[in-house]
């Protein structure tokens, strides 16, 4: 046999190989996407840009870690937020505007536990409209409330101040960047991470797994595996974050006396804040660095009396009645149904004589 008439068979079967393997591949994913549909499926995990939230979706989620921590379904309108009813932008009865983050957005709760939910059936007539996004801080809140909250016309605006990564995480407020809208996602990434079930797994798996950490730690890959500071731990920072803040805190009092509505700012502490068992645990595990959560707590509140911005604190409620983290998710560390509901009958109590 002649060299090229063997090169040339040594080709078709390396090309032969290269099929069978990827047919192979092809039906083994097919296989694990048909088992994790019906035994396992997965979240989507673009809830954290505005984007990413459907209009007019009803879909199941759960934490966006491989451990089931809990699971619950979203249900939004027309306008993206996270209502089941739509709203018409003229109104007489009371209406509230709620900002925040996942935590006022109700993540890990249904809709009817959501503590925005709650507090609207407290109240005769009262419209509560769900604007919070998850991943989101006091900069992305402001450009909600400007992109969508105040065609609303609103009486009250409630913007949830998490006294976890609102703080690590919080950008600034100017008069040119607060309409900046969210990047858009690209159609075929958004199409595979929310439709197709295998790549999600084998992402989260490959990527958040404490099974493969061994492997990344050898060859040195930052995973999500590796816990990442929640609180804020330096001082030098927590200055930033306060100069920031009470920036971002101007341009809410601008609007709330230009637009007419009264500005109440809500203080969510991180789970870690609460519960003394969580804080060990994160000290030893996560980063042994931390600065008191009364100190915090402190700053925060000298900045709204400084700005003269009304506000409820939690947190101190959520101390005296906590046992074994009552408020929490114990994995997710989202604020659980009970928390939700603390979180209700506080804000009732604040609002029942102005609404």
């Amino acid at each position: 046999m002649k060299y090229l008439e063997r090169k040339k068979i040594r080709t078709k079967r390396r090309v032969f190989s290269i099929i069978f393997i990827l047919i192979l591949i092809l039906f083994f994913l097919s296989l694990l996407e048909v088992g994790l549909r019906i035994f396992y499926p997965q979240t989507s995990s673009l809830l954290s840009k505005e984007d990413y939230i459907k209009a007019n979706e009803k879909i199941t989620l759960y934490n966006p870690h491989l451990e089931r921590d809990y699971s619950y379904t979203v249900i939004t309108n027309s306008d993206n937020m996270r209502n089941s009813k739509e709203f018409s932008l003229n109104h007489t009865n009371p209406r509230i505007v709620l900002l925040g983050d996942s935590m006022a957005f109700g993540q890990g709760v249904e809709q009817e536990e959501m503590f925005s939910s709650l507090l609207e059936n407290n109240f005769k007539d009262l419209e509560v409209l769900n604007l919070a996004v998850p991943g989101t801080e006091t900069a992305g809140y402001y450009s909600r409330l400007n992109q969508k909250g105040l065609k609303y016309n609103p009486d009250v605006v409630i913007v949830a101040l998490f006294m976890g990564n609102d703080l690590r995480m919080i950008g600034n407020i100017t008069s040119d960047n607060f309409t900046i809208k969210y990047i858009p996602p690209k159609p075929l990434s958004l199409f595979l991470t929310r439709n197709v079930q295998s790549l999600k797994f084998l992402w989260r798996f490959f990527y958040q797994s404490k099974i493969t950490k061994p492997i990344a730690n050898l060859l040195n890959v930052k995973t999500e595996s590796n816990p990442v500071p929640l609180i804020i731990d330096d001082e030098e920072k927590l200055q930033q974050s306060l100069e920031l803040l009470d920036n971002n805190l101007k341009y809410f009092k601008e609007s709330s006396e230009k637009n007419n509505f009264k500005l109440l700012f809500l203080i969510i502490p991180a789970r870690e804040q609460v519960d003394k068992t969580k804080l060990r645990e994160y000290l030893e595990n996560i980063n042994p660095r931390y600065i008191e959560e009364s100190r915090i707590r402190k700053d925060i509140i000298n900045t709204l009396n400084k700005n003269k911005i009304d506000y409820l604190d939690v947190t101190p409620d959520m101390q005296k009645l906590n046992i074994n983290n009552t408020f929490y998710y114990s994995i997710d560390g989202h604020l659980n149904k009970e928390g939700h509901k603390l979180i209700a009958r506080l804000l009732t109590k604040k609002l029942e004589n102005e609404i």
